[in-house]
């Protein structure tokens, strides 16, 4: 949307697939009839819905993919992928880009080392379950 005073006001100067850049920060009280030569809509709070699967459960663990407290290599996966946490792992799960889950392992140690040799080349996804599942970390991996 975008304000066009000749226009009557407030109308689709886009149309269907067009790309828009907005500033998607500030106050929007100070933008009340758009920003820029077509007044385009400042949309600074936008809000995300999460759709998820109704197969899908949750839980209270932690999840926690950005913290480097896990080390997935190599990456990409030649034929042995080895994990490494600094504290116990309790859990690894394996799944395929449809999440699927191919393995299941239970090391209990710090480290463990998985066979690739006989997984298809593509996109898994490892989920490291550390101190009894109270920390989860999820790392992408390409054979």
């Amino acid at each position: 949307m975008g304000y066009m005073a000749t226009f009557g006001g407030w109308i689709d100067v886009h149309g269907a697939g067009a790309q828009r850049s907005d500033p998607k920060t500030g106050d929007p009280t100070k933008f009340p009839t758009g920003f820029g030569p077509q007044g385009d809509a400042i949309r600074i709070y936008n809000y995300v819905r999460l759709v998820r699967d109704a197969k899908s459960t949750t839980s209270s663990a932690t999840i926690k993919s950005n913290l480097n407290t896990v080390k997935v290599f190599p990456n990409p996966v030649t034929d042995k992928l080895y994990i490494q946490g600094e504290t116990d792992i309790s859990k690894i799960e394996i799944s395929d880009i449809t999440g699927s889950i191919i393995l299941t392992k239970f090391p209990d140690t710090r480290s463990a080392s998985i066979n690739m040799t006989s997984y298809l080349n593509g996109i898994y996804f490892v989920k490291i379950f550390q101190e009894n599942s109270k920390n989860i970390v999820v790392k992408k991996i390409v054979k």
